[in-house]
């Protein structure tokens, strides 16, 4: 049986986050996966069952036979960054790790509970970040997810103690010895959506309108932007968390005359964004810039782990006429109809 979080279950929760599995891997690793953080936060919530659909967890347990909570997990419904009518569902966190044909059931029917939530505030599919061992994801592909892509993850560990990356004293962005490298501004949307629509794909961004599906659990703290022949050939864009930072790129491998400054320009980001050199800096790098490794690797970065993004589609709101007959002040029948009215 699936219920939501009660204060009672905290105890259960404190016992079994022990052993779980996180599933947003960028928000574990900056800013790390506090459960009973989240329990606390589901708790005070309760007496609004749906508030705002920004920066929003949600806790369910799953309880046995015996009445007691085996296992949990947490979701968070946001929307995505630039784009405020496509709400996704995060699955951020389960627990225990299913290691037994019970708590894999248990598992999927936590799957489906959140499925039904996240249907409720309207999110149109969900989203996490599979190990690809183990029984992790038999309990996703039978609750309806589907593998959309590999992501390695990278890790460039600690320079030093204190401070932050030093920046020649005769170079800044404006003097940047790459040619075209800018900031991102507010205008590059377009820019954005049509080098997203040149690297990523197409089976990775069906029916998801040109959106990388890696970035639905990325927030962008400040973007960079790769400029050729008046076209974008390269985005990178920088999140910040408590722990550490994490980078997502977007770059074309069509252009050759931009590969001898990708180095560079991946230095030049990691200066200029201001990134403590007390934190790790994480690369989050799906299989379509498997080609990007070579260059990571000179830079640093080393393998920290892999794992497979699976998304499951929950909904559409699709509006129909629907016909319905009238009357008119004279008694005349006439066909109109209600637009109003949504199918899901």
């Amino acid at each position: 049986m699936v219920r939501p979080f009660d204060i009672r279950d905290m105890s259960a929760v404190q016992r079994l986050s022990v052993h779980g599995c996180a599933l947003a891997h960028e928000i574990a690793a900056i800013d790390g996966v506090n459960p009973m953080l989240n329990a606390i936060r589901a708790a005070v919530q309760t007496s609004v069952p749906f508030p705002s659909i920004s920066d929003r967890h949600v806790i369910l347990t799953h309880r046995d036979d015996g009445q007691h909570a085996d296992s949990f997990g947490i979701m968070e419904i946001g929307s995505v960054s630039g784009n405020s009518q496509v709400a996704p569902a995060v699955m951020t966190y389960l627990a225990p790790l299913p290691e037994t044909e019970k708590l894999k059931d248990a598992w999927i029917d936590l799957l489906d509970a959140f499925a039904g939530m996240a249907a409720a505030v309207e999110a149109r599919f969900m989203v996490a970040e599979v190990p690809e061992t183990g029984r992790v994801a038999d309990a996703f592909l039978t609750s309806g997810f589907v593998p959309i892509l590999h992501q390695d993850i990278l890790k460039l560990p600690v320079v030093s103690s204190r401070g932050t990356r030093k920046r020649p004293a005769e170079q800044d962005l404006g003097h940047s010895q790459v040619p075209g490298l800018r900031l991102q501004t507010d205008k590059d949307d377009l820019y954005l959506k049509l080098l997203a629509a040149r690297v990523i794909p197409k089976l990775a961004t069906l029916h998801m309108a040109n959106m990388d599906p890696t970035r639905l659990m990325h927030q962008t703290r400040v973007g960079f932007m790769l400029m050729h022949a008046q076209e974008a050939c390269g985005h990178v864009s920088v999140n910040k968390g408590r722990k550490g930072s994490a980078l997502r790129m977007l770059i074309r491998h069509d252009v050759p005359e931009i590969q001898p400054h990708l180095a560079e320009m991946l230095e030049t980001i990691l200066v200029e964004a201001g990134i403590p050199t007390s934190q790790p800096i994480y690369c989050m790098l799906p299989s379509y810039l498997s080609w990007m490794l070579p260059i990571l690797d000179g830079l640093g970065f080393v393998h920290h782990a892999a794992t497979t993004v699976m998304l499951k589609h929950i909904t559409a709101s699709v509006r129909v006429p629907v016909w319905q007959t009238q009357r008119n002040p004279l008694g005349v029948r006439l066909a109109n109809y209600d637009a109003s009215i949504r199918l899901t």
